[in-house]
């Protein structure tokens, strides 16, 4: 929202064109979060990364979960050089705690990515396939429509990785 929030988002603007202006193979499209926004509704094919405030990226990551089935699946990756931190992208759900219905299935897509990021690209495959198939079976969580709770799913995700079945 550079044409707005001058100062801020301005200078966010201006730094990042400098890292991609000494970065090769980096092209780098300014869009205002408006449209932006919207492409992520209907076209979004068009996006590799994107990079973002936070506040602005909270936004667009809560929309673009919407998209794949909701918060309870959508998992994001904070990249370092030296290190990085994989977790859901709805955070704790405090007000799921000892209720029993939070869906871990972010939080396995989170371990997915780290294990890819770790090199792990087998054990990540396996674990996929398992998330897929468990949630083909409709062993999921309230949220996306099945009556699971966070232990069956995970128990059921567990067993598809060791290959066993119920």
């Amino acid at each position: 929202k550079a044409n707005v929030l001058r100062l801020t988002d301005g200078l966010f603007l201006e730094e990042a064109g400098k890292v991609a202006a000494s970065s090769p193979g980096i092209t780098m499209e300014t869009a205002l979060v408006d449209s932006c926004a919207m492409r992520l509704i209907l076209q979004p094919e068009s996006f590799h990364v994107l990079v973002t405030t936070n506040m602005v990226g909270d936004i667009l990551s809560d929309e673009a979960a919407a998209r794949v089935g909701g918060l309870g699946v959508a998992a994001s990756a904070n990249l370092g050089l030296d290190g990085g931190l994989f977790e859901p992208v709805h955070g704790s759900a405090p007000d799921l705690a000892g209720v029993g219905q939070a869906n871990p299935v972010a939080s396995f897509f989170a371990i997915e990515m780290m294990l890819r990021w770790l090199g792990e690209e087998q054990t990540a495959r396996q674990l996929h396939r398992a998330i897929l198939t468990s949630l083909e079976e409709g062993c999921t969580t309230p949220d996306l429509g099945g009556k699971g709770g966070t232990v069956e799913v995970t128990d059921e995700v567990i067993r598809l990785m060791k290959g066993t079945s119920c």
